[in-house]
């Protein structure tokens, strides 16, 4: 039977241009596009090998799949922390059983601000688009494996676990909202973040609006396993 996929419509780090990860597989094309819809994902054109699988690697313009080639150890810890900072925005993101941590859509309904909901979402965001450019060594001050995985777990457990009390600072204060609702999440927009210092060095969340000296990279995707 002909199988019919969607793939992660980004390339993964040291697997070539054209090589994609498979999101889903159908018996169809008429699934595959429908799957092909999210955020970040493509439906392939046509039927594939049947032995294909998710999670397999596949070339997105002839739907051959393809070996996954060993990525050097500093793109492979990149790759890494990149889906360990997806992991964390789904987390944010899934309701689900997550009743204290996670985003909320009648937080607004409690707080009677709306604003306060677009600034929990805009802190989150910019987060992950920090931990992005910190795990692909954008940060000149984060020069070791060592600073850069506490970067990115601080990031990785804030994420995961303080949607609530976050949104709760955000309730209670109309400058803070005002600042991260307002806020740019924009390619190219300075990163502004309360979990580190200007120096990048950790600190405990609070709401400050501290600017930082990266930008939201282009092509940021935080809803991409490579966040690309």
């Amino acid at each position: 039977m002909a199988a019919y996929v969607a793939y992660w419509d980004a390339a993964p780090a040291g697997q070539g241009a054209d090589a994609r990860i498979v999101a889903s597989v159908h018996r169809d094309q008429a699934g595959a596009n429908a799957a092909g819809l999210a955020a970040g994902v493509a439906a392939y054109a046509g039927a594939v090998a049947d032995e294909v699988d998710v999670g397999a690697l596949i070339d997105s313009g002839t739907g051959a799949v393809l070996a996954w080639a060993e990525p050097a150890a500093a793109d492979a810890r990149a790759a890494a922390w990149r889906l360990r900072l997806h992991d964390a925005w789904r987390a944010y993101l899934d309701s689900d059983g997550r009743p204290a941590t996670a985003r909320q859509e009648w937080w607004p309904q409690i707080a009677g601000s709306r604003d306060a909901l677009t600034a929990t979402d805009r802190w989150a965001y910019s987060q992950i688009a920090l931990g992005d450019v910190i795990a692909g060594g954008g940060v000149a001050t984060l020069d070791t494996t060592a600073k850069r995985e506490a970067a990115v777990a601080h990031i990785e457990q804030a994420i995961a676990t303080l949607g609530l009390t976050w949104y709760g600072v955000m309730q209670a204060s109309a400058a803070k909202r005002r600042d991260w609702s307002g806020g740019s999440v924009a390619a190219a927009a300075r990163i502004y973040s309360d979990l580190f210092t200007a120096q990048y060095a950790v600190r405990a969340a609070d709401g400050t609006w501290t600017q930082l000296g990266s930008r939201i990279p282009a092509g940021f995707r935080p809803d991409s396993p490579t966040l690309r």
